[in-house]
């Protein structure tokens, strides 16, 4: 049976409702207090400026770092930082795509978060604020980027994006919307099971301190000490 997670939600306060709505998981943008049991909750923050020194600094208090689409240049520059989880369709990325042109995120960009297993996070949110012309733009711009996304191997992500709890969509929901920017229906379903899930183990092994490499598991540690804290970072 999938077990579903929506990794870019940044409503607070909608635990139970996402859970309601068949979700597994979630990642906040504002974390959340407390816990539900059978509902994983991690927290994420949007990285700028500095993006490894900043998302280094992320990753101390924070479970995931994203960083929201810019220009190309910013989006070639973030691609080699290996600390990243995701990059978002921002508004802004959205907005500044031309119909007919190439997208803002190009190929370099998507080769270097291929080999550093950055995921691509489209949020459904961005196409829901838009309507007529603008909708149309913001469609036409997400297809673009998903169909290189897919051909440069990057695993891509759907998500509600929710600013409010009104904008939570249940999985098979954000599935279909995935069909609708191109992809086939079993891809659909992995982009809000299996990628997502890649991303939530990924931060579990940041914080298991017998994760020394990716793909390296202390099976026991016998007489060598523990570590006690480990770095979330520089070790994949």
């Amino acid at each position: 049976m999938k077990e579903f997670y929506d990794i870019y939600v940044a409503a607070g306060g909608c635990r139970h409702d996402l859970r309601t709505l068949g979700w597994k998981g979630a990642c906040f943008l504002s974390p959340e207090e407390g816990s539900e049991a059978g509902f994983e909750t991690l927290s994420c923050e949007m990285v700028s400026g500095d993006v490894r020194k900043n998302a280094q600094k992320t990753l101390e208090g924070h479970d995931l770092a994203y960083f929201e689409l810019a220009t190309p240049e910013e989006n070639r520059g973030a691609s080699e930082c290996w600390e990243l989880d995701a990059f978002i369709a921002s508004d802004e990325y959205v907005r500044n795509t031309r119909p007919g042109r190439k997208p803002l995120l190009d190929y370099v960009a998507l080769k270097g978060m291929s080999e550093r297993g950055i995921a691509l996070i489209v949020p459904f949110r961005v196409v829901v604020a838009r309507s007529g012309y603008l909708r149309a733009t913001a469609i036409d711009c997400l297809r673009r980027t998903v169909y290189l996304a897919r051909k440069a191997k990057v695993p891509v992500v759907l998500a509600s994006g929710a600013s409010e709890p009104e904008g939570l969509r249940a999985p098979l929901d954000l599935a279909s919307f995935g069909v609708f920017l191109g992809m086939s229906e079993d891809d659909s379903v992995r982009a809000v099971s299996d990628n997502p899930r890649s991303v939530f183990e990924k931060a579990r092994d940041r914080k298991n301190p017998d994760v020394i490499l990716a793909g390296l598991t202390v099976v026991a540690w016998g007489s060598q000490k523990q570590t006690q804290k480990k770095r979330q970072f520089g070790w994949y």
